[in-house]
C-alpha cells in the first residue's frame, strides 16, 4: 500500500491544471502521482498502520480516563474536609525534592529529602 502526502497531492494537481476542493479531482491526482512514480519508493509515505493504531487506541484510552478522574478528585476532598478540615484550604506546592509536603503527610509517604552539605 502506498501512502502519497498531502504537499505532493497539492502539487501534482496544480501542475496538471485539476480543479481543487474536488474529491474527483484529488483521486485522480493521487492515482496518477502513484501510477508515475510506482518504482520509486521514496516518494510516498511510510508508516505503520499497527503503530498508528496502537497510538490512537493509548490516546483514547488517556481521554476516557481523564474523564473518569474528576470524580474520584471530587470524592477525595469531600472526604478530606470531613477528616481533615485544617488542611482544605491550604496550597501545597511541589518542593525541592518534587513532592507535595501536605500529600505526603496524609498518605504517610516519607519525603526524599538529602541534606546539603556546605563544606
Amino acid at each position: 500500500m502506498f501512502w502519497v502526502g498531502h504537499q505532493q497531492a497539492v502539487s501534482y494537481r496544480r501542475q496538471n491544471n485539476l480543479p481543487d476542493k474536488n474529491d474527483l479531482a484529488d483521486a485522480m491526482a493521487i492515482a496518477c502521482y502513484a501510477h508515475i512514480y510506482y518504482d520509486k519508493p521514496s516518494y510516498f509515505i511510510e508508516f505503520d498502520p499497527d503503530v498508528l493504531a496502537r497510538m490512537r487506541e493509548l490516546f483514547l484510552q488517556y481521554k476516557s480516563l481523564a474523564r473518569f478522574q474528576n470524580p474520584f478528585i471530587n470524592r477525595a476532598r469531600q472526604q478530606l474536609a470531613r477528616e481533615f478540615p485544617e488542611a482544605i484550604n491550604v496550597t501545597s506546592n511541589r518542593l525541592r525534592d518534587g513532592r507535595r509536603a501536605l500529600w505526603c503527610f496524609i498518605a504517610g509517604r516519607d519525603r526524599q529529602l538529602k541534606k546539603i552539605n556546605p563544606y
